[in-house]
């Protein structure tokens, strides 16, 4: 994957509070449409002509009689901006998108609690772009899935009036050793991130269950290797971010856009959508020769007594503090029925 360039920027500002204000435009016609499939806009997608706000054309000049029944103006619209093959609609032939609908991992984010009006399935930034400036121009509700393993109901997903994104489509890892930086795309998981990069002797500092995917880094992210390197997060050296009127902008911790960095290092995810991470690479093997990929765990169960708990603490610490490994020692104490409180 080619690294990021220098590129010219536009003076639309990345606080959301102040997007500018666009002219809403009928859905262009095929043709119009298949022009806009470059891949990598920088700037926001441009109108195509406005005579007539909030109009569109008859649905059965557009597309073929399978795609003609959907209420939800930002899915009709997106019907004809995009590749065929990078949308669905509960119409599509076949069993895609009700495939689609069962990415997330909690049931009640699937059918029948929650069936999107359509499910967007971009697999460049640009896709991105069009899918973001057509739902902010229609002002519908929208979501994004890159895992799906949320289990807050609600939160990666999206109803009948809304349009979901689904990063299935785009789950590239390429490793730069001259940068010493690994780059992921938002649909990979950790499981295939860290697979990947075993072959070169380095991981990303991610998530610790592997079907877990990238939106980790956005809340933050507590890792195996956080007691050495810091939260997940704290690896970013880059992050491409479409904004919410189809910006696509470059965040870095010493740029213009240095404020949204910051914010979705550990702020969330209602800062736009990431749609590349560049995160440092992390040596799994030191220069001493200790293997740093080799993990031991298990369950000890003592008497519930305060004196009991802090001589096994000691005797950990004793242990990990005499090797020089703190990194490597996690533990959770908990009584039955009680959640599990974690010492790094």
């Amino acid at each position: 994957m080619a690294e990021s360039t220098a590129v010219q920027r536009h003076e639309t500002c990345h606080d959301i509070s102040s997007v500018p204000s666009f002219s809403f435009f009928p859905v262009p016609t095929p043709a119009d449409a298949i022009n806009q499939h470059s891949p990598d806009i920088r700037h926001p997608i441009p109108n195509v002509v406005t005579p007539h706000p909030h109009t569109t054309p008859s649905p059965s000049t557009l597309y073929p009689i399978y795609f003609r029944h959907t209420t939800n103006p930002a899915c009709t619209a997106l019907l004809t901006l995009l590749p065929p093959d990078t949308i669905l609609t509960p119409n599509t032939p076949g069993s895609e998108y009700t495939n689609a609908t069962l990415n997330a991992w909690n049931a009640f984010n699937r059918p029948p609690f929650y069936t999107p009006g359509c499910i967007v399935l971009p697999t460049t930034a640009s896709h991105v772009q069009i899918a973001m400036r057509t739902i902010f121009q229609f002002g519908v509700a929208y979501n994004v899935q890159s895992g799906g393993h949320s289990a807050m109901k609600g939160w990666n997903t999206v109803d009948e009036d809304g349009v979901l994104v689904l990063f299935t489509n785009m789950r590239k890892v390429v490793y730069n050793e001259e940068k010493g930086s690994i780059t992921l795309e938002p649909g990979v998981t950790w499981g295939e991130a860290v697979g990947q990069m075993a072959q070169f002797g380095v991981t990303p500092v991610g998530g610790r269950i592997s079907d877990v995917g990238t939106a980790l880094l956005l809340g933050g992210g507590l890792s195996f290797l956080s007691p050495r390197h810091g939260f997940a997060s704290d690896t970013y050296i880059s992050l491409d971010v479409v904004l919410v009127d189809g910006t696509l902008v470059t965040a870095t911790q010493d740029n213009e856009y240095k404020d949204l960095f910051w914010a979705l290092k550990g702020g969330g995810s209602r800062f736009g959508i990431v749609v590349k991470y560049e995160l440092k690479a992390v040596q799994t093997h030191d220069n001493d020769g200790d293997d740093d990929e080799t993990w031991y765990g298990g369950v000890l169960t003592f008497d519930p007594s305060n004196e009991t708990i802090h001589t096994f603490l000691r005797a950990v610490v004793a242990v990990y503090t005499r090797k020089h490994r703190p990194r490597r020692c996690y533990n959770a104490l908990h009584r039955r029925n009680r959640l599990p409180i974690l010492f790094p």
